[in-house]
């Protein structure tokens, strides 16, 4: 019955194995692996966030967590926000946290959603909120995120530029930022007052200082297209563009072959738009034949300055012989609709070849899947059949090796009984003796040492017990194992036994045989700075670091405290260690009771086994 039961469960376990082709994740894994994007890339954020099973259904910080980084991935790219609800549940709960960078991320992200569904009041007083704990904190990285989305609001939402205006003359006394300048410059322009251009010429200024040419561009193509429309000269639109023009051309390696010609097109038009307000119309004409001549003056993403072209030549031809040819008029806009048309018919073209790809991509995985169920079958019955074979086998030798470990198990156990023994027998020895030195000298301490020798010789008597109990449980199983890896157990752990007991042996043969220990051993005299030193280096030589061991392990240890234990250590007796340090005996006895006070500091539990401070200190 119980090799039928491993036989199903190994079954079971291959079955699963196989099904399981791909790492199935849960909602909590997607979520933590989609958190891992933020502030990283939104599309990878985005690809994660999809395969979210069931979003409505999530519950507690998970939906919080979920409803945060959707509304993070929109606010990214700048997309409608309006279904966005759990936005304002999640940020309210990421603003009462501990992470500076998400709590001041939740209130772009609510301010946002609540701009988004038509409450940019509330938004602002969201985001007034966050400035004020920005500044109580001095962060001014933070200060302008959140006060460049209340300009903004004031700006493209209420329309109120004064405002606006305010918040970047204020932003500007805290930094000195380009986006900034960019930003008061073209307030500033909404509300009529000539003096935007100084902010956004210190603007495209401050980009060329820090090497980004394209951004300057960027900013001096807004400021023509601004001046165009406002009381600005057009000799300075014309002076602007010109400027552009040769930044395009110092840029014209490193920027991208698309966004140069987007520039282009749009400086080119600007410029032309500020000659005919000059009437130079020459100047004009020069530029509409340069315009002509870029190669992506015919795609249909520029149509529209097509058109203003075919306008401003038409202008410039009748300034000049008072007519203009309509019939190319009547071309263009055949060929707008030639262009519209086809545009649309290649979207057709290509939503249909989508579908059908998308369809045939469904059926290949339908049949792949069929394909590896068939297979898994298979796989399964056919391993089935052949873990029935070999699991009788397998069962059999995993229960001889479970015997030989329990056998190896007692005969080591077995050893260390024995070891333990000789150990206990030694260090009763080693009492006896003491007890019978120091018993007209240390009184206080006979009782100490009977208690520890009746606990060594009761620990010694269950050992023997022990042994013989685990004697008859390898007797019990010899006939199972090999008698000879058991006869060659027993001769290796007795070899390593003896080989233990011949170390102490001749470690504490060494130490006697030191010419300054047997000085002190057959004469004890009291041990002068010099003495105590060699003393130390002998007990460190011999017994592995002793002192440094002790110093590390109790820090709170005096000098006098490390001297008694050297000597303890080396197996002085209390009538000699009174001679060494030139003390009485009863004041040695007073100082090993304070000794072991100071260990029992460290280890309230060191002693609780009837263990006496020599014993603890031999062993250490």
């Amino acid at each position: 019955m119980k090799t039928l039961l491993y036989i199903v469960f190994l079954w079971t376990c291959a079955s699963v194995f196989l099904f399981s082709c791909k790492p199935s994740y849960t909602n909590s894994e997607w979520l933590r692996l989609a958190d891992e994007q933020v502030y990283k890339d939104v599309d990878s954020l985005k690809t994660l966030l999809s395969n979210v099973k069931r979003p409505l259904e999530l519950k507690g910080e998970e939906r919080l967590l979920y409803g945060w980084l959707l509304g993070y991935q929109h606010y990214c790219k700048d997309a409608s926000m309006v279904e966005d609800s759990l936005v304002v549940p999640a940020a309210d709960a990421y603003i009462n946290g501990q992470d500076t960078v998400r709590k001041f991320m939740s209130y772009q992200l609510k301010a946002d959603y609540l701009k988004w569904i038509g409450k940019p009041h509330e938004a602002l007083a969201v985001l007034d909120e966050g400035t004020r704990l920005a500044e109580q904190m001095k962060d001014t990285l933070w200060i302008k995120e959140l006060q460049v989305r209340a300009g903004r609001i004031y700006c493209f939402v209420l329309k109120d530029y004064l405002s606006c205006t305010n918040i970047f003359r204020w932003l500007i006394t805290l930094m000195d930022d380009p986006g900034i300048c960019y930003s008061l410059g073209l307030s500033m322009a909404f509300e009529k007052n000539d003096s935007f251009p100084y902010y956004m010429s210190k603007a495209a200024d401050l980009s060329l200082m820090r090497g980004d040419t394209t951004h300057a561009i960027f900013i001096l193509r807004n400021m023509a297209s601004a001046s165009t429309y406002t009381s600005q000269s057009k000799k300075f639109v014309v002076e602007t563009v010109r400027r552009i023009l040769s930044l395009v051309k110092e840029n014209s390696q490193e920027s991208k072959l698309e966004a140069r010609q987007s520039t282009l097109l749009f400086s080119y038009e600007s410029i032309i738009d500020g000659f005919l307000h000059l009437k130079q119309l020459d100047s004009a004409q020069y530029y509409i034949d340069k315009y002509w001549g870029l190669d992506s003056v015919h795609t249909f993403n520029h149509l529209g300055r097509y058109n203003s072209m075919n306008t401003y030549q038409a202008l410039i031809d009748y300034s000049r012989t008072g007519s203009f040819d309509i019939s190319k008029a009547y071309h263009y806009n055949d060929s707008i609709y030639r262009t519209f048309a086809d545009h649309r018919k290649t979207n057709r073209q290509v939503t249909a070849s989508n579908k059908q790809l998308t369809a045939d991509a469904l059926e290949l995985i339908v049949e792949r899947q069929k394909t590896q169920l068939s297979l898994m079958v298979v796989l399964v019955v056919a391993m089935g059949l052949a873990m029935g074979i070999i699991v009788v086998v397998w069962l059999y030798r995993r229960k001889l090796q479970r015997v030989k470990k329990q056998v190896c198990g007692y005969i080591l156990l077995q050893q260390e009984n024995e070891k333990l023994i000789g150990h206990n027998e030694r260090i009763i020895r080693e009492l006896q003796h003491q007890m019978a030195i120091e018993g007209e000298q240390a009184h206080e301490q006979i009782e100490e040492q009977r208690n520890a020798l009746e606990i060594l010789q009761r620990q010694t008597e269950e050992l023997r017990g022990e042994n013989r109990g685990l004697q008859q449980r390898i007797e019990n199983y010899k006939h199972q194992p090999s008698e000879e890896e058991i006869r060659k157990l027993k001769e290796s752990a007795g070899r390593m036994h003896q080989l233990e007991e011949r170390e102490r042996e001749l470690t504490a043969e060494l130490a006697n045989n030191n010419e300054l220990m047997r000085k002190l051993r057959e004469n004890p005299k009291f041990l002068g700075a010099a003495e105590w030193k060699k003393l130390e280096s002998i007990t460190n030589r011999i017994y592995n670091n002793f002192t440094h061991r002790l110093k590390t392990q109790y820090g709170h240890l005096t000098e006098v405290d490390i001297q008694l234990c050297i000597l303890l250590k080396l197996r002085f007796t209390v009538s000699q260690i009174a001679i060494l340090t030139a003390t009485s005996p009863s004041s040695v006895s007073v100082q090993k009771n304070r000794l072991k006070k100071r260990l029992l500091q460290k280890d309230e539990h060191l002693f609780e086994e009837g263990q006496t401070l020599d014993m603890y200190l031999w062993m250490y």
